[in-house]
């Protein structure tokens, strides 16, 4: 700073020595004399470097702190994990049995708008699993949905990891507000293919009327939706 002050004075110097020009502002020319005010250095103009270093620095110590308090909060956790999986290839690093709860919510031809859940009961992923494409659910799937115009009861079976995933279901659907040419309850059944691409579930297949007279004898069903 005390550069930046001798540099200050020695402009002051300079423009105190100059003739005060009647295109000079009032207070360049307000001595008798005709010579500038001698102005008092201003901090902003200092050309000391050192202090617009010192901020850069700053960042750069903050990130390196902030990286390695992430990197040992990671660490840490994953010997925490380690400690309770036990060994890779131990029973918790195997598939079990169990059941796996699947949700998905969107649109439907005969349901409208709709929400569904059901179970996946078989083989259920493994509890310290940390790849996607082996975390699988297989086994037979039992689900239930309730939309705008009709409600739907499925079992089938169906394989899924949390990527992608593929099954079959026998499907009852029961129209319990008239859409359409279909009449409030009617009952339609029939099979349907699953095929999802997390988080993208498409339902599809052909339902034939069981109960009720209107409506078509047979109709092409679908449901997309999103699903987990």
């Amino acid at each position: 700073m005390r550069d930046a002050a001798e540099q200050g004075d020695e402009a002051d110097e300079a423009f105190g020595g100059m003739v005060a020009l009647m295109d000079m502002p009032p207070h360049a020319r307000a001595v008798p004399t005709g010579r500038g005010h001698r102005f008092a250095a201003y901090p902003r103009c200092s050309t000391d470097y050192r202090t617009g270093l010192d901020r850069p620095r700053r960042m750069v110590m903050r990130s390196r702190t902030s990286f390695l308090l992430a990197l040992g909060l990671a660490i840490g956790l994953a010997q925490a994990n380690a400690d309770e999986c036990g060994p890779p290839g131990g029973p918790n690093w195997q598939p079990r049995r169990g059941a796996t709860w699947t949700y998905s919510a969107g649109l439907g031809g005969t349901a409208g708008v709709f929400a569904s859940g059901g179970l996946i009961l078989g083989r259920a992923p493994a509890r310290c699993n940390r790849c996607g494409l082996a975390a699988v659910s297989s086994g037979v799937l039992v689900q239930m949905s309730a939309g705008q115009y009709s409600g739907r009861a499925s079992l089938g079976y169906e394989s899924r990891n949390p990527l992608v995933g593929f099954g079959a279901q026998a499907t009852l659907d029961h129209a319990w507000r008239q859409k359409g040419s279909t009449a409030a309850g009617t009952s339609y059944a029939g099979p349907e293919v699953i095929a999802a691409i997390t988080p993208v579930v498409v339902t599809t297949g052909v339902l034939w009327r069981v109960a009720g007279d209107a409506g078509p004898r047979a109709r092409w069903s679908w449901q997309l939706a999103v699903g987990f």
